[in-house]
């Protein structure tokens, strides 16, 4: 663990955990192929999310991660192999308040979504 994480650790007067999911169907035409019509499909997505933040006297550090968990089912007859494995969006947020002097509130936040390379 770097330096700066871990004194923030130690001076923290307060940690937060906290978790939660969201679940959506969307329903609608998909494209499958290159240059080939769209074809009926129904997607469904459940992202699960983990997170905890430390709060010290004038700062604030927070950390969220979340996968979000896609599956497409195609409603038509067009032979195709069956994927039963979801489509997974890592999601990573850390995001950074100082409170200073005179009223100044700093923000850092730094956000990337990370996937694996999946044809559907």
């Amino acid at each position: 663990m770097p330096a700066p994480a871990f004194a923030f650790l130690l001076l923290a007067t307060s940690i937060d955990v906290e978790g939660g999911a969201i679940a959506e169907a969307r329903r609608g035409e998909v494209p499958v192929e290159l240059d080939q019509a769209s074809h009926p499909a129904t997607v469904s997505v459940i992202t699960p999310t983990a997170g905890v933040a430390l709060h010290a006297h004038e700062a604030s550090l927070r950390l969220r991660y979340g996968p979000r968990l896609s599956w497409l089912q195609i409603h038509d007859d067009t032979p195709r192999s069956e994927t039963k494995q979801p489509f997974v969006l890592h999601q990573l947020e850390l995001l950074g308040i100082w409170r200073a002097e005179r009223g100044l509130t700093y923000t850092v936040r730094a956000k990337t979504n990370v996937s694996q390379i999946s044809a559907w």
